[in-house]
């Protein structure tokens, strides 16, 4: 047997013991820091431009070219009709916040159209009560959410 083992392995065993302190105190800070991160951050990437049905009036055709996209009356040129911006363009329904813009009116075949800045998808007739946006963020893995503390 390798006789320098023992001490090697009792060292091991000792310093484990002295980690858990440190640790312990690194999962405190984690935890604090989200719920920190969930209760200021939760649901500001979910905020998306679309063009507000209730405050526009449609030309013959237009209401159902938009309520015919992907996502309904969305803002962005990667689930519209027609194109605007590339990519996401997250927007803020709070004024001074540090996520997100306000939103633009968007021109549609040289119509400009009043936006607004939802973080729930249109349905039929109202803004959907139980369908939120995607969090642009989430894919691979959800590493930038703010959505629940495991994300945070």
């Amino acid at each position: 047997r390798i006789k320098g083992m023992r001490p090697v392995i009792n060292t091991f065993i000792n310093s484990i013991k002295n980690l858990t302190n440190v640790v312990s105190l690194l999962l405190f800070f984690f935890v604090v820091f989200g719920i920190l991160g969930t209760d200021l951050l939760g649901g500001k990437l979910r905020g998306r431009c679309y063009i507000d049905p209730n405050e526009n009036t449609f030309p013959p055709g237009a209401y159902a070219r938009f309520i015919s996209q992907q996502t309904p009356f969305i803002v962005e040129s990667a689930q519209t009709l027609w194109t605007r911006n590339s990519g996401y363009e997250l927007c803020s329904q709070e004024t001074g916040t540090f996520v997100g813009v306000e939103c633009d009116p968007a021109a549609v075949d040289g119509v400009f159209y009043n936006t607004t800045c939802s973080t729930k998808k249109w349905c039929l007739d109202d803004w959907c009560k139980e369908d939120w946006n995607d969090n642009p963020f989430d894919l691979g893995g959800g590493y930038m959410s703010y959505d629940n503390i495991g994300q945070a």
